[in-house]
Order: structure tokens, then sequence, then C-alpha cells
């Protein structure tokens, strides 16, 4: 009786639905046309930093729960993940966790690494297993100048890429994001013009637009922001501004 017990349970747990794993993860910014996921931190002074931040999602429309069991970098060298959640995480259709990853050189020179994320989703676009490609160039003496002239470089890219766009996209008029790009000209003007106090004010201004606060409103969003913003400090503090 015992016996026949026993093997009673065994075949209801057997009968009891295992749970459906997740079909797609979404990882923001998004890849080319041509499926690839590079991520360009571009020219960063060496012992100065780059951030940027990745958003890791579960697709909406998914059947089953992403569990993402772990985030990191093959043959990391200057790069480093330096904020991420503990894992294994679990994540409902929609949810998100964010992870960010800073690029510090510490020579001059070209640097690439991978960013591989591990998890049970069956149709990562477009299949199992996809380098995430980080590179950033290590430079000597990079100027306030040079640095906004890289910024505005960037800025333009991922207005393009659709990773930044203004608060009124797709409205008549100047859109936010033009008059947020106009900002970050005046800035490199009045710092190749040598009034640095002004531009330290302008950059103070620039900053608390696009800090994801909610007063004063941003003038530009996206998963790029976070990106401009520490862009944005590190000419603060090359200037010295206080």
């Amino acid at each position: 009786m015992r016996l026949r017990h026993l093997l009673g349970g065994a075949f209801a747990l057997l009968l009891l639905p295992l749970p459906v794993a997740a079909e797609y993860i979404n990882v923001y910014p998004g890849p080319d046309a041509e499926w690839n996921y590079l991520y360009d931190y571009g020219d960063v002074e060496v012992g100065q930093s780059g951030v940027m931040i990745f958003q890791i999602e579960n697709d909406e429309g998914s059947p089953g729960l992403l569990i993402v069991d772990n985030v990191y970098i093959q043959e990391a060298g200057p790069f480093a993940i330096t904020e991420a959640p503990a894992f294994p995480v679990v994540l409902d259709g929609g949810e998100s966790i964010y992870v960010e990853v800073t690029f510090t050189p510490d020579a001059e020179g070209f640097f690439e690494a991978v960013m591989r994320i591990i998890s049970n989703a069956s149709k990562v676009p477009p299949g199992p297993s996809i380098p995430y490609a980080l590179q950033g160039t290590g430079v000597e003496d990079l100027t306030p100048a040079d640095m906004m002239l890289d910024l505005i470089a960037l800025y333009d890219e991922a207005i393009a890429d659709e990773t930044l766009y203004g608060r009124n996209r797709g409205q008549s008029g100047e859109t936010t994001d033009a008059v947020f790009r106009d900002m970050l000209v005046d800035i490199y003007d009045l710092i190749v013009a040598g009034n640095d106090g002004k531009a330290c004010r302008a950059l103070s201004k620039a900053m608390l637009r696009i800090d994801g606060a909610s007063a004063p409103p941003d003038l530009v969003f996206g998963p790029d922001a976070d990106v401009v913003y520490s862009k944005l400090a590190a000419v603060f503090n090359a200037l010295e501004c206080d």
C-alpha cells in the first residue's frame, strides 16, 4: 500500500506542467540590420572611463520566464562590469534588468572584448549564442574640445540609430533632440573660445536636461542617455569645473 502511494505521488509529479522557457532576449542598444551587436566607446583618455548601460529584457510577448544565469566579459582587459544584479535573475514577459559596463583604458591603443549573456532563451535572435562586441580606443592628452567633438559624433550616431530620441519626436517643428544638440555645439564653441567659465555653466545645464530626473524635464531619452551624461561629466571634470 505504501509503495502504491509513493508511485502514485511520483506519477502525479510527472503530470505537472513544466515551466515554459522564454524564446527571445531583447538587448538595448540593439543590433544593426545584419543582427550585429557592436558597442563602440570611441576615444577615451587613458586613466578615464567610458560607461554604457545595457538593458536586457524578456520579450513582452514571451510565453515563459527568462532566466539570465550570468553576464560576463571574455578577455575583458580594460572592460569591466561595474554594476549588475545578483545572478541568476528571473524575468517575466516585458521585465528588464540593467548591466553597467565600463571601459577604462590603461594605455593608448585599440581594445576589444566580447560580452556574453547566459540564459535559458531558446531563440536568442538570430541563434542560441550572440557575441556582444565591445570596443574602444585609449588616447593620451584628449583635450576638452576633442572630448566634445567625440561626444557630438556619438550623439549624432545615437539619434540616427534611435538609441536616443527627443521628447517630441514625430511632431512638426524643432525637436528637443535638436535643441540638445545645439547645447552641445555651444559648449564646444565656448571651450574653443577659451571661455571655460561659461562652458562649465553650459555643461551643468546640459547635464540637467539628460539626467533622468523629473525637473527640469529631460530633452533627450533612450538607452544611450547615460552614456551622454557620463561623457558630459568627463568634460566637466576635465575643465575642472566646480
